[in-house]
């Protein structure tokens, strides 16, 4: 699992996540991910586009995520979740906590960027 920048700026950052959220894969990222997190402006888009996979530990990553934004104040979105993750995302009702957004412009639209 590897976690990356694709824009940082004074309002939000927007990070992509790319491989297996399996328990391998959030054991690899779940620290670096709370540390960015910890340095968000107000908003913080989660691109899941190279997610091709995810189980109970990402949806429990996702909702805890969503938990410390929420302390923080930092409103969190998932954006561009590929077909099989989404429906996972769904099934699981994660995405009543944590709000899912079809692409990366609809994601900056519905956080009011």
């Amino acid at each position: 699992m590897e976690l990356k920048t694709k824009a940082h700026d004074e309002a939000h950052l927007h990070l992509g996540l790319a491989g297996r959220m399996d328990h391998a894969g959030v054991n690899l990222i779940r620290d670096e991910l709370t540390d960015q997190l910890a340095s968000c402006p107000s908003v913080l888009i989660l691109d899941l586009g190279k997610v091709n996979f995810i189980v109970s530990a990402g949806l429990g990553l996702l909702l805890d995520i969503a938990r410390k934004a929420e302390q923080q104040k930092v409103t969190f979105i998932v954006s561009n979740a590929q077909p099989m993750v989404a429906q996972s995302i769904s099934i699981a009702q994660v995405d009543k906590i944590v709000p899912l957004a079809e692409s990366n412009a609809a994601a900056r639209k519905q956080a009011g960027l």
